[in-house]
């Protein structure tokens, strides 16, 4: 008979052999991944090359006019036969695996297929303007635009891997239902894909596919994430337009840092039917932070005729999830007065003095157009922060996020977010009051709360974030409001690198994705030399000091201010954004010849 020494000692040396096994393993499967990885850039790479030969045959001139244009000046030489959508989508593409390349910004290319759809839209608009001229307005409000998309929407035969090399070969047969609405109802031509942040949840655009995008304001500096090689694309002069998605900031973060416009919808305005999210059933279980798909450009009239050519009657029959709201043409066009709050700075992050001037001028805007602007504070902004984040990290030891990746481990990008998880929940009181005597106060603040939760947990939480929302909605009518105006981020783009430690600088668009607010993104001013400072008066931990040596070196770079209306109010909050567009005229981007 063995004895139970024996057994246990025996049950011990199969549990260690057994993680041997599984470690060994998982590094090998590892190492299969990469070198599929390397073939497959090695062929991504041969299939651009290929390419080189669609080149416009425009004259220079021309091609610079085209490069620096926005959508509604294309559309206008498009109706005058000054141009053709073929030339548009070569003089982009050209740009696209050159300078877009460059930048690491561009993901696939779709160019064979982009060019068979332009010369289409050319028969037809050049039929009208031969015979009927005046039904050229009943065409789709973007027809033969040439239009970049965010790497995680489904377009069929390109790689939609959400920068995640488990997807790299991830090839959807069709398009998904968001692609065919903006080529049917919107008329645009997708000609490339712009790379993401491995997981689409980083404050850079980085990945093993791609590679680190980077601004072309400053290639030392982020473009953001996750739509920044949307950004970096349009800000560089290599697509006119783009769609991208946003969670915690994920569209107005990258606009922010490379003087773009965009918006994000209230979450039930626009569907997400079409949008890859990496795991079998393509749903989100997580819907308490819910994503919105919306575009990128550089004007606000170009966001709204996006939004104008996709809220219709097929988007509504298609998904039920989708309130059936109607493109208001006299909201965006309304010339009433209004009260609108503004907010230059919070206690819980500070606002550099570049950022709260671009407030000044966007609410000295404002005024000038007769609207009564009030200085207001946020309510409850360090709560609503922390509650963003506990709800996010719900599942607990980066879950969600790793089951995407397999095989692949992180990018560094997320160190510090996956040590959080994974501290016990029994450790992080001891580890909480630790953080607070050595100074990080917030640090301390945010760990008892990114913790894995229980089913009951969860709900507590859930509990607050409805307690904050309606707290907030609550000080929005006690103050008559209209609209709102904010700092869209604390600094301007930070630093390569910088994300990791300086997460936590995203809180002021984190807010109006857990009240899911629409809210929009407008481009002010640039950074002064005078302005190349950071200080909080009320923080001096980690956070301070990465902004503080991230503002240095960063005269020049753009900065802007954000626009909030009530949920479903998005044309109201366009109508605002354009207001500040035209009383400030800021129109600068890195386009360079």
């Amino acid at each position: 008979m063995i004895c139970l020494s024996t057994l246990l000692i025996t049950i011990l040396v199969i549990f260690i052999l057994k993680k041997i096994f599984e470690v060994f393993s998982a590094k090998s499967r590892t190492s299969k991944l990469f070198a599929r990885l390397k073939i497959f850039q090695a062929n991504r790479l041969q299939r651009i090359q290929n390419t080189n030969h669609f080149k416009s045959s425009l004259p220079p001139e021309q091609k610079k006019q085209i490069i620096k244009s926005d959508v509604v000046t294309l559309l206008k030489m498009l109706n005058e036969g000054m141009v053709s959508s073929y030339e548009l989508v070569l003089v982009f593409y050209e740009r696209a695996i050159t300078i877009g390349c460059g930048l690491n910004a561009l993901a696939e290319v779709n160019i064979e297929s982009a060019l068979e759809q332009a010369k289409k839209c050319d028969e037809i608009r050049s039929n009208l303007i031969k015979n009927d001229p005046h039904k050229l307005a009943s065409l789709p409000p973007l027809f033969g635009i040439p239009m970049s998309i965010k790497g995680n929407v489904i377009i069929k035969g390109l790689s939609t891997n959400l920068g995640c090399a488990n997807f790299m070969d991830n090839l959807p047969k069709e398009n998904g239902f968001i692609m065919d609405l903006l080529i049917s109802k919107a008329g645009i031509i997708p000609f490339i894909t712009s790379s993401v942040p491995q997981c689409l949840m980083v404050n850079e655009t980085t990945n093993r596919i791609y590679g680190r995008c980077k601004n072309p304001w400053n290639e030392e500096r982020t473009s953001g994430g996750s739509s920044g090689g949307e950004a970096s694309l349009i800000a560089s002069g290599c697509s006119p337009i783009g769609f991208g998605s946003d969670i915690g900031g994920s569209i107005r973060i990258p606009c922010l840092y490379t003087g773009l416009y965009g918006i994000k919808v209230t979450t039930s305005r626009l569907t997400l039917e079409g949008d890859f999210s990496g795991n079998k059933t393509n749903k989100r279980g997580q819907i308490n932070v819910k994503a919105c798909n919306g575009p990128i450009g550089k004007t606000v009239d170009d966001l709204a005729l996006v939004l104008k050519s996709v809220l219709v009657k097929e988007m509504f029959d298609y998904d039920a999830e989708v309130v059936p709201l109607l493109w208001n043409e006299d909201e965006y066009k309304s010339i009433k007065k209004l009260r609108i709050g503004y907010i230059d700075n919070d206690k819980f992050f500070a606002v550099s003095k570049g950022n709260r001037r671009a407030v000044a001028l966007a609410v000295k805007g404002l005024e000038a157009k007769g609207h009564e602007l009030v200085k207001l504070e946020f309510p409850n902004f360090e709560e609503a922060t922390i509650e963003y984040l506990a709800l996010m990290s719900s599942a607990g030891k980066f879950r969600p996020y790793r089951e995407m990746m397999a095989d692949e481990p992180p990018i560094p990008e997320y160190d510090q977010m996956i040590k959080i998880m994974k501290i016990p929940n029994f450790l992080r009181g001891i580890i909480s009051f630790i953080l607070n005597l050595i100074g990080e106060n917030r640090a301390a603040k945010i760990l008892p709360r990114t913790n894995q939760k229980s089913a009951w947990e969860f709900f507590q939480e859930s509990e607050k974030q409805q307690v904050i929302k309606k707290d907030f909605f609550d000080w929005w009518k006690n103050n008559k409001l209209d609209a709102l105006v904010s700092p869209g981020l604390p600094t301007p783009a930070i630093k390569h690198g910088e994300s990791a430690d300086g997460f936590l600088s995203c809180c002021y668009t984190f807010f109006f994705n857990l009240i899911d607010f629409p809210t929009g993104t407008v481009p002010v001013c640039t950074v002064q030399k005078e302005e190349e400072i950071y200080e909080d008066n009320v923080n001096k931990d980690k956070y301070t000091r990465v902004m503080r040596e991230s503002m240095k070196g960063s005269e020049g770079m753009p900065l802007g201010v954000q626009i909030t209306a009530l949920p479903y109010q998005e044309e109201l909050c366009l109508n605002l954004m354009k207001q500040i567009e035209d009383g400030v005229g800021f129109h600068e981007l890195p386009i360079k010849f």
